[in-house]
């Protein structure tokens, strides 16, 4: 979109906008959508629960924070060029999201509210619950 990564809030603003975007049109003709996501905070999984429930659609939360740091850091070592994240920013998103907390994180409360089976599948309610 940008042709290639600027770091800047407002970029990742517009690429949020019209990913969000492409979710719930996609959702909405019947595709099956996976968002493999690092943005672990609750307002994003949030957002992405509103997209399912707004498309009437159901959301899987698959948590990987239990994969150890040095594995994460050893795969991106394998990656070459734009491909690398980089040791600094994959330590730096551990720290704030995955250190010291448990394993898979909590859900956010709205998600949380909403039923949930042992296996991670997250429905909405038909038709939204506000």
């Amino acid at each position: 979109m940008h042709g290639g990564w600027l770091g800047t809030e407002e970029q990742e603003r517009q690429v949020t906008i019209v990913t969000h975007g492409a979710i719930l049109d996609l959702l909405r003709a019947g595709v099956s959508v996976v968002c493999d996501d690092t943005s672990l905070d609750d307002a994003h999984l949030t957002a992405l629960w509103d997209i399912a429930d707004r498309a009437g659609a159901p959301l899987r939360v698959v948590d990987f924070t239990a994969v150890p740091l040095e594995l994460c850091l050893r795969r991106d070592e394998a990656r070459t060029g734009a491909d690398r994240v980089g040791d600094v920013v994959i330590t730096g998103m551990w720290a704030v999201y995955v250190e010291g907390r448990p394993s898979p994180l909590p859900l956010p409360p709205l998600v949380q509210a909403t039923v949930e089976t042992p296996h991670g599948w997250l429905v909405p309610a038909q038709g939204g619950t506000r």
